[in-house]
């Protein structure tokens, strides 16, 4: 600054500088999470939401007190919490993050404990009617299979059928609390292999029924970027098919990598 011939940065303005580094961090963070492509799951959403804010909260109660930027801190949470209490009290938001391997309920434990009953209960309601669909589905095919193979079994239906009883809705939601638990009690995982849902499908089929929005348009922006690096203008008569793979592959070359890594 002095060989420039500028003034020099008082003391006041470092601090000032300092704390606003230290009260827009998690802001930048979060930022960049929430518009990444690694998790670009609706249920990163209120996880992020609440670390960004707990820290936010954290520099109001620290040991030393802001002498510059209460006012943003303050004005910060006020404009999170306006932006995204619809769905911070969104049960399918809550539904997104517990059903995701990473998050599971910690997130809500942490920030608002007394909220934990509610979704824990929407999970085993969403968890048992998964069990009971895949069960009606799998008795209508046997059924199907059954009547083609064996035509005359129709003559025995009254006898062979009416043993063949599907489960009950205790029995369902007896499954459903014993997944739920065990889903819950497991650690917290970054990979969405098999592995991370404890092999059960209906926890990846609903992680993909909760999670297949995403919480920022960035990512997919970006991907639609990339048309332009595809349909060139030699490239000009691709038909519609031959380019929906093109970007489907352009999108998806990371996993490829990842395959090789491994």
């Amino acid at each position: 600054m002095t060989r420039i011939k500028l003034s020099n940065f008082t003391n006041a303005d470092i601090l000032y500088l300092k704390e606003y580094a230290q009260v827009m961090g998690p802001v930048a963070t979060a930022l960049d999470l929430l518009q990444g492509e690694n998790q670009a799951y609706l249920g990163c959403l209120l996880p992020t939401l609440g670390v960004a804010m707990k820290k936010l909260e954290k520099n109001l109660s620290g040991s030393v007190p802001l002498t510059f930027c209460k006012p943003l801190v303050l004005a910060l949470l006020q404009g999170i919490k306006k932006r995204f209490d619809p769905l911070l009290n969104d049960l399918e938001c809550q539904l997104a993050a517990a059903f995701h391997p990473r998050f599971r309920l910690m997130w809500l434990q942490n920030r608002e404990p007394d909220r934990v009953n509610a979704v824990k209960e929407a999970m085993v309601s969403q968890v048992e009617a998964c069990l009971k669909e895949e069960d009606e589905v799998a008795a209508a095919s046997s059924s199907d299979t059954s009547v083609e193979e064996n035509p005359e079994d129709d003559w025995y239906g009254t006898f062979t059928q009416a043993p063949v009883e599907r489960g009950s809705r205790n029995v369902y939601k007896s499954k459903a609390e014993t997944l739920v638990g065990t889903w819950l009690a497991g650690l917290s995982r970054v990979d969405l292999g098999d592995g991370a849902f404890m092999g059960e499908k209906v926890l990846s089929k609903l992680f993909i029924k909760f999670n297949t929005p995403v919480p920022s348009s960035a990512a997919v922006e970006r991907f639609f970027s990339q048309g332009k690096d595809i349909l060139k203008p030699k490239r000009a008569s691709l038909a519609d098919d031959t380019f929906e793979m093109l970007m489907f592959l352009r999108g998806n070359k990371h996993h490829l990598r990842n395959l090789g890594d491994g």
